[in-house]
């Protein structure tokens, strides 16, 4: 999503601030373009970042948990994340965690009658969002980076296990270049950690 998308989406968010909502992009974009030296036109480097290819994301799953687990990085490594509060449910990426909890049959319309009441503990938990993705050997000669558009409000972003970086604040993008973190020709794991609010 563009940066015009997103601030369209945030008006919306802004709407609804008692929502806990996750955006940000589904795709992981690699390019090889790297500017050599800072006289090359904007113009140019435009159209080489137009030429930037995507890696496919599979479908993003989402489990909730208790807050501040002592080691994200070896719950995500070994599997176990204790105690569950959710079971794996299909998650949709830009979207809400409400959106998801309501299809999965854990929470009742929450703008319908004092529904939302009972939808309060959504907010007092981390939920842990992730999905797959493989990298050809290619691939991997170019920068791979990672791009979230949006995430509300603070998450812990992973790629198979190792901890990539945190980001705080919606507005903000955030960007990682994860060419370390990846191997090749088998299957990654993106985990974002969305912290309560």
């Amino acid at each position: 999503a563009s940066i015009h998308d997103i601030e369209n989406v945030h008006k919306t968010a802004k709407e609804n601030s008692s929502l806990c909502r996750i955006y940000f992009s589904k795709k992981i974009v690699y390019n090889a373009f790297v500017p050599q030296n800072r006289n090359q036109s904007h113009d140019e480097y435009k159209g080489r970042q137009t030429a930037m290819e995507a890696i496919q994301l599979n479908q993003w799953k989402v489990m909730g948990t208790l807050p501040y687990q002592a080691d994200f990085s070896a719950h995500i490594t070994d599997g176990v994340l204790l105690p569950n509060l959710t079971r794996w449910i299909d998650a949709e990426v830009p979207g809400s965690i409400y959106r998801d909890l309501l299809k999965a049959g854990y929470i009742e319309e929450p703008y319908f009658d004092q529904n939302s009441l009972h939808c309060e503990w959504v907010a007092g938990r981390w939920w842990i969002y992730r999905t797959t993705f493989t990298v050809s050997k290619e691939q991997a000669k170019k920068i791979l980076k990672l791009r979230f558009g949006g995430i509300d409000y603070s998450a812990q972003i992973y790629v198979n296990g190792k901890k990539v970086g945190r980001h705080e604040g919606m507005y903000i993008p955030f960007e990682a270049i994860i060419n370390p973190y990846v191997s090749t020709d088998e299957e990654n794991v993106l985990v974002c950690v969305l912290e309560h609010a």
